[in-house]
């Protein structure tokens, strides 16, 4: 599943990579592998429910029950979204 609008999640100043448009293919794997790879990320992430909605990010490992600092959505370019 590929959707049109590109973006990046970043983790304390830190981006994954670019996920969506001509990045990585917009899935649940492609999101969990995208999170787990950002520098600093402590723990595991995994992401379920990944759908032109959104989609749901459960912390484990290190992170499980942790106040984790936020993830953000940066370089979101959805055009009339």
């Amino acid at each position: 599943m590929t959707f049109f609008s590109p973006f990046r999640l970043r983790f304390n100043g830190n981006d994954s990579a670019t996920i969506g448009g001509s990045g990585l293919l917009y899935t649940n794997a492609n999101l969990t592998s995208a999170i787990n790879a950002i520098p600093g990320f402590a723990g595991t992430a995994t992401v379920t429910g990944a759908a032109s909605t959104g989609f749901t990010v459960t912390f484990t490992g290190a992170s499980a029950g942790a106040d984790v600092s936020s993830l953000e959505f940066v370089g979101l370019s959805c055009g009339g979204c």
